[in-house]
């Protein structure tokens, strides 16, 4: 008998803690999905979503008769990524080196891999972004391109692994990326410049905060810069 009400003893109590972890469990339920609903679907979004500003184009400038004065043409920030190029700085430097007026051995420099911190277990962290050129027009853009389209490792890709292949397909198509700018031109040269005056990089305010980009510094370029500067615009991703 008394063996019995053991059991039946050691039964309840199971049950009472299974009971008691099901209770925790519904609290912890309710707590997430009721009264911390909004916060965590805001910070699952910020992991998820990313929002892009995409700066207008500075407008034109025309006198009474329509003639322009100043307009912008769109050029392109050059950038790499060492990462991708891994050990082949040196003959990516070689073949892009001359269409960006680059010393081989500078450019060489920059595409090598740099280690910027560590993680917390040793791995070595590196760096995936490095500037190569501003301004850069449009022509000599897609000449970088070809160039990558065409860059020989010196090695017969044929005869190698499909993971060798796939590797060096890799390396043409994502080593350099190319971030949209522009340039501004007065057409004029120096007519009328110090009526015109000139822009440079600042601060400019719009529904999302302080961007920086192509601001007004002097001249009508500054007194109209509200207007020329125009409405930024966004995407999420």
């Amino acid at each position: 008998m008394k063996t019995v009400e053991r059991k039946l003893g050691r039964l309840m109590a199971i049950a009472i803690l299974l009971a008691l972890l099901f209770l925790v469990l519904v609290g912890r339920l309710v707590d997430l999905q009721i009264f911390r609903h909004d916060e965590l679907r805001k910070a699952a979004a910020n992991n998820t979503e990313r929002q892009i500003l995409r700066g207008p184009r500075r407008g034109d400038m025309r006198d009474i008769r329509g003639n322009l004065l100043a307009t912008s043409k769109t050029v392109y920030n050059i950038s790499a990524d060492p990462t991708v190029i891994d050990t082949n700085h040196l003959v990516v430097a070689q073949t892009i080196a001359p269409i960006l007026q680059i010393p081989v051995d500078e450019l060489a420099k920059k595409l090598t891999l740099r280690q910027i911190r560590k993680k917390e277990d040793g791995t070595p962290i590196f760096d995936q972004y490095v500037m190569l050129k501003h301004k850069v027009d449009e022509a000599t853009w897609k000449r970088l391109q070809q160039a990558m389209t065409n860059l020989v490792f010196g090695a017969d890709e044929q005869k190698l692994p499909k993971r060798k292949q796939v590797y060096f397909s890799h390396v043409r198509k994502h080593s350099l990326q190319a971030e949209p700018d522009q340039e501004r031109v007065y057409p004029n040269g120096t007519l009328a410049a110090h009526v015109l005056g000139y822009v440079g990089t600042g601060t400019n305010k719009t529904p999302h905060g302080v961007v920086t980009g192509t601001t007004g510094k002097s001249g009508l370029e500054s007194y109209l810069n509200p207007g020329l500067s125009g409405v930024y615009g966004w995407r999420k991703t």
